[in-house]
């Protein structure tokens, strides 16, 4: 994965795509050629290696919507992934924080 990243970033910076794309976007759509052109040349090695990475793709999935997309847009929208146990705790955190910077900003 470092190796990867490694060979985009060089690559982007050799050819002057890192003027206009970030290195992030340009190892997406590295990654992403590298699958398809996996998908023609070896179907079942690409279907074995889809099915590996499924469950990573069901964690992000899961919590996407939790730290990477505006809260005021998502949050009535989705459920919470931790159950309500783990909801709770985190309003409660939340709470005891917000109650505690105000304390202290109020001085």
């Amino acid at each position: 994965c470092l190796v990867f990243d490694g060979i985009i970033r060089s690559a982007m910076d050799s050819t002057g795509f890192s003027v206009y794309l970030p290195h992030q976007i340009g190892g997406m759509l590295g990654a992403f050629g590298c699958l398809s052109v996996a998908s023609c040349v070896a179907p079942t090695e690409a279907a074995a290696l889809h099915a590996a990475l499924m469950p990573a793709v069901g964690w992000v999935t899961r919590w996407l919507p939790v730290f990477l997309v505006p809260v005021q847009v998502m949050l009535p929208t989705i459920a919470f992934p931790g159950g309500a146990a783990e909801a709770a705790g985190l309003i409660a955190f939340l709470t005891g924080a917000w109650l505690s910077t105000l304390t202290v900003s109020a001085h």
